[in-house]
């Protein structure tokens, strides 16, 4: 039980213990928010890893199947796309289903709660090998177009993250 001085002492008009002097907040590193990004498909270009890295974590999976589960698993600020994860447009295809489309018909409970905790998280679907073109899904009714010749991938991706 709270004994009434330790009441009194917490709501005293001036505190009991003052700070130093000198005294100013200090943030930890260990304890700064860092973007997470995930990666379904080919692995991002060198460049645009290492640009990532140096602010946040990233991790690639190979296929759609293991990047659902990674999805489940742990929160991620973006989802990276490739377009060619069996076809060409595969990539793009899940995500417009993912994102745009009102409903998927025969989706299991799981992947319906997956959709509403994902709804508002950038998806970015890169550009195709040998091409500049990449999508941003923001929501299914916002979205864009860019072009690594006007932003490298890597910084259009952190430009996704919105702090949690």
């Amino acid at each position: 039980m709270w004994a009434a001085s330790d009441v009194d002492i917490l709501l005293a008009e001036s505190p009991s213990v003052a700070p130093p002097s000198r005294w100013a907040p200090v943030a930890l590193p260990a304890f700064d928010w860092q973007p997470s990004v995930l990666v379904i498909g080919r692995d991002l270009p060198v460049h645009d890893r290492k640009f990532l890295e140096k602010t946040g974590l990233v991790e690639c999976v190979a296929t759609l199947e293991s990047g659902l589960a990674r999805m489940a698993e742990a929160r991620w600020d973006v989802v990276v796309v490739a377009p060619d994860l069996r076809e060409e447009t595969d990539g793009l295809r899940f995500v417009r289903a993912f994102k745009c489309s009102p409903s998927i018909f025969g989706a299991s409970a799981p992947l319906l709660a997956l959709r509403d905790q994902y709804g508002r998280t950038p998806f970015v679907v890169r550009p195709l090998e040998g091409d500049s073109q990449f999508a941003v899904f923001e929501s299914a009714s916002r979205w864009f177009l860019g072009n690594t010749w006007a932003v490298p991938l890597g910084e259009a991706v952190l430009r996704c993250v919105r702090r949690r």
